[in-house]
């Protein structure tokens, strides 16, 4: 029988030896994983045996990596990517109160009601959630000061009951509206009687109000009756 020649059994034992090597690569990914350390490693070592007894420390060192990402990247994208993928994690809470300081930073930075509101609807129990609803409340009393309407303070009071603003407000919103009530005769004073019955102008609405009634009467030559209306008058404000 002839024997094999020397070439041909050197290719054998070299076949043999690279098939021996990839089997063993095959049958150990968490090798490579642990020598790579990288994300994309463990990924594979998971996906190829995701039933290995590695397998959940495995889960656990890509959340790690991922978020040691993140951290570099320190920015609000890779923080909600990072949260999206890793909900559960042990870094998902620091991560989430990164996120928050970067995102209440920028409302900071823009310093808008548009901008507040947008970062209260995303963190509404977060740490600076006080923080935005104060500045938010600084925003509307003096968006209500600009508008410089009996109506604005008023309903800034109204959204507002806990403010320190709130008695300032409701003072300018009875200043403003006794100052409106004045340029359009009885009807709004009267008006501003019926809002503010315990108003810090009801005696200067009253007489006003009886101003101009001893006047339409005097005009209709009621002369008798404005007298009367003006002694009452000076009644009131003896």
């Amino acid at each position: 029988m002839p024997r094999p020649s020397k070439g041909l059994s050197s290719l054998a034992s070299l076949g043999l030896c690279a098939s021996a090597l990839v089997s063993g690569c095959q049958a150990d990914p968490y090798a490579e994983a642990k020598a790579l350390d990288t994300p994309e490693a463990w990924s594979r070592a998971l996906k190829a045996q995701p039933s290995d007894r590695h397998a959940d420390y495995a889960r656990t060192r890509i959340a790690e990596l991922r978020y040691q990402e993140a951290c570099q990247a320190h920015t609000a994208l890779a923080y909600k990517r990072f949260l999206a993928d890793f909900p559960s994690s042990e870094q998902a809470p620091d991560a989430l109160k990164r996120l928050e300081g970067l995102r209440y930073a920028s409302a900071e930075q823009e310093g808008t009601t548009n901008a507040f509101q947008e970062f209260l609807g995303e963190h509404p129990d977060g740490a600076h959630a006080k923080d935005a609803r104060r500045k938010l409340e600084e925003l509307d009393f003096a968006s209500a000061q600009k508008a410089h309407q009996s109506q604005a303070m008023a309903e800034f009071a109204r959204r507002h009951p806990e403010s320190a603003h709130r008695r300032e407000a409701e003072q300018q919103a009875d200043d403003l509206a006794f100052d409106e009530a004045l340029t359009g005769g009885p009807g709004p004073l009267s008006d501003y009687l019926v809002r503010f019955p315990e108003g810090s102008h009801r005696d200067q609405a009253r007489a006003h109000l009886l101003t101009a009634e001893a006047t339409a009467l005097a005009q209709g030559d009621d002369l008798d009756g404005a007298l009367a209306l003006l002694g009452r008058l000076g009644s009131a404000q003896a």
